[in-house]
């Protein structure tokens, strides 16, 4: 099945995946870290872009309807990356406030 790809193939499919979900994902665990420790602005910036675009990502998937044409794994590997991403924002929101 995965013999039928060439390598630019191969290389284009796992640089998209970088770009879309790892690369906001790592961006968000970064903003999380510094906020967290170093208690500055630019993490909780951070967190709220890298949470933005995986919200964006995620509602075009949804809307695109990949949920129904790939199946229930599609469904977990477009949403498990989004939903820790809130979870952090909501985490990263209660902290401020309780620091304020």
């Amino acid at each position: 099945m995965f013999s039928d790809f060439t390598v630019k193939e191969k290389l284009s499919g796992l640089l998209s995946l970088f770009v879309t979900y790892i690369g906001p994902a790592i961006f968000v665990a970064i903003g999380s870290y510094i906020h967290a420790v170093r208690q500055g602005a630019s993490g909780f910036v951070m967190v709220l872009v890298g949470t933005l675009v995986l919200t964006i990502i995620e509602f075009v998937v949804f809307v695109g309807g990949s949920f129904y044409a790939l199946g229930p794994w599609s469904a977990a590997v477009t949403l498990l990356p989004w939903a820790s991403a809130i979870v952090t924002m909501i985490a990263a929101l209660l902290a401020r406030a309780a620091d304020s």
